[in-house]
């Protein structure tokens, strides 16, 4: 998903070139912004719609990843915190029953 617009650019560029060469500084300012508005508003949506994480959320785990681990960081930054979450969860609930057995 990030790495898909720059592909998708390459050749738009070659047939804009062949075309009109005149246009490509269009053509590439079009794809940077169709670019700019998918990475920063339509990714983290959809993110967050399919991992029930708030849009804000994946934007800051990505950011803070990427600034920690780089790229790695940026690729893997919210499939480990949705990991960790899930881990969360378990043990949280798994204590909580514990203590309702104990309880009793």
């Amino acid at each position: 998903p990030y790495f898909g617009p720059i592909v998708g650019a390459i050749p738009a560029c070659l047939v804009v070139l062949m075309n009109d060469p005149a246009k490509i500084i269009l053509t590439i300012l079009v794809v940077l912004i169709v670019q700019q508005i998918e990475n920063h508003l339509l990714t983290p949506y959809v993110m967050g719609n399919t991992t029930n994480i708030h849009p804000v959320i994946v934007i800051m785990i990505l950011w803070v990843a990427s600034y920690f681990f780089s790229f790695f960081g940026f690729l893997l930054g919210v499939p480990l915190f949705i990991i960790l979450r899930e881990f969360c969860k378990f043990f949280y609930r798994t204590l909580v029953k514990a203590e309702k057995e104990n309880a009793y």
